[in-house]
Formats: C-alpha cells, structure tokens, sequence
C-alpha cells in the first residue's frame, strides 16, 4: 500500500471522498440523505403517502389509484396533503399521476436499485429526490404523513404496509389512518384472522387499517 501524500494527508474531512464513501462514514451518509430530502420537503407540512406496486402500469388498478389521488389531491394543496410515493412507475406513477391531473405539486423519493428505476413523469421537479438506504427512504415517507395508503404490491409494498402497521400498533404512529385500497388484495395477501388463529395479534389490532375498494370512502376517511 503506498503511503498517503502531504496533500491527503491534509485534507479536510469533508472534502475526503474516500472516506466518505467509505463503511467508517456510513452513518455519516445516512444523515445527508436524510438531511437532503427533508430540506427539499421543508414547504410541505402534510403528506398522504402511497405505497404499491412498480408492475402495474395501466388498467383498472392504475385508474383506481389515479382517480383517489386525483381526488385527494383537490381536496389539499401544495403544502397539506401532498401526494407522496416512491417516485417510479406503476402504481407510484398512477398516484403522482392523479395529483398532476388536480393541478398540483406532488413528490417521489426513490431508490436505488442494482437495475434501473426511472423517475416517472408527473412528479413534480422540485420534489423528486433519490436514496441509496431504505430505511432513510421509509422513515421519510412517514415523517410528514397524515395518511397512508397501500395499494395492489409485491414484497416491498407488503414490507412497508406491514412495518407502518407495526408503528401503529406499538403508538409511534399515532391517529394516521392506514386505508389498504382493494379490500379483495389485501385480504388475500394480509391473511390477519390466522395470526389470530395464532394468537400473536389481537382483535384490537385489526382497527389499525380500514379496507376500502372506492376513492369515495378514502375521501370519507380522510375529510370526514
């Protein structure tokens, strides 16, 4: 290993991007990302965040989650209830796509992922933001939440509805409405009563969702 020049040796630690970059600074990083995203997000005081599949880009699930968030979307502003997903295609696409459609700003924090996984066109410029750690990316997902929303998905929208569910339970996430769109879906692939069966939940735990199938009831829930 050949030894450190004068210059390295001087550099100042924020310039150093060796050590940035390196597993020393990882925790160093996570804040940026976390600092990052939520100086980008300072005008935004509510969200209501979507989480669902990157697979479904047309359809009758799409045009359900298009017309929720389109609806949503009127109802709030630029500033309060601001739809927020993942930033990709599919589902993400379909939310960010009902907001556009309402006239207004909407955000899309992604990830990234060993393949591609590109920005989809209705986010809103000034609101589109990348994270390389997943755990930065959800806890800013919540952070601003007044609701949350899980959609028709695979194992990561599973992983996200399951972990707010948790946060719920346990009072992190206290009076946020966690509304599961497409009530056949979730029954399906969130099969609650044999954790009952189980007894590692209680009847108590399944007030901690509402299952609907319509924007309408969304709308109820949200704007009571």
């Amino acid at each position: 290993m050949s030894k450190k020049t004068q210059e390295e040796l001087m550099r100042l630690a924020h310039e150093d991007l060796d050590f940035l970059c390196s597993p020393e600074s990882r925790s160093t990083r996570m804040k940026l990302e976390f600092d990052r995203v939520d100086r980008g997000m300072k005008d935004i005081n509510t969200t209501v965040t979507v989480f669902g599949s990157a697979r479904i880009n047309d359809g009758p699930e799409y045009d359900l989650v298009k017309e929720t968030c389109r609806l949503i979307a009127a109802r709030g502003s630029d500033a309060d209830d601001v739809i927020l997903t993942g930033g990709g295609p599919g589902i993400m696409q379909a939310a960010n796509h009902g907001a556009y459609l309402a006239g207004r700003k909407n955000a899309g924090i992604s990830i990234e992922l060993p393949f591609e996984q590109v920005i989809n066109e209705y986010c809103s410029e000034d609101l589109v933001f990348q994270c390389k750690y997943f755990s930065v990316r959800k806890f800013m997902m919540t952070l601003r939440a007044r609701a949350i929303i899980g959609c028709v998905g695979g194992l990561g929208t599973i992983e996200e509805i399951t972990e707010v569910l948790t946060l719920k339970q346990t009072g992190i996430l206290q009076n946020i409405p966690i509304i599961l769109l497409n009530a056949n879906f979730w029954r399906d692939v969130l099969p609650l009563h044999k954790m009952l069966e189980y007894r590692t939940i209680s009847y108590a735990d399944l007030d901690l969702f509402r299952l609907v199938n319509r924007p309408e009831q969304v709308l109820e829930i949200l704007y009571p």
